[in-house]
């Protein structure tokens, strides 16, 4: 088992992918899927190529490629409240903001993070 992949064994995450605007311009979702990942809660300031500092709540690794502007929610498929749409996520969802896949290591692998 490689490194990414115990990494990623001991957590999951709920991924609500972006997919169109309404007429109001709100953000609809596909239904959600479970991963496995490795949620990481801590403040992370990043610099952009123009010098500005951008402040995220949280780093995710995850197994797949996902979406910025997509949803995640740290826990289980299951455990998700659901109101009248499994479409729908929850409150305390985080929004993806950015999205880094990292070079190949051994057998094709890459280490895919989330920022939130």
């Amino acid at each position: 088992m490689s490194l990414i992949e115990r990494m990623l064994q001991y957590d999951t995450c709920v991924y609500w992918a972006p997919t169109t605007k309404d007429r109001t311009g709100n953000q609809l979702f596909a239904n959600p899927v479970e991963l496995q990942c490795r949620w990481e809660d801590r403040t992370i300031v990043r610099r952009t190529a123009g010098n500005e500092d951008v402040v995220y709540n949280g780093k995710v690794f995850v197994g797949q490629d996902i979406e910025v502007d997509g949803m995640l929610w740290h826990g289980a498929l299951n455990d998700v409240p659901v109101d009248d749409s499994p479409n729908v996520p929850p409150p305390d969802a985080k929004l993806i903001k950015e999205f880094d896949k990292v070079g190949k290591i051994r057998n094709n692998k890459f280490v895919r993070t989330v920022y939130v």
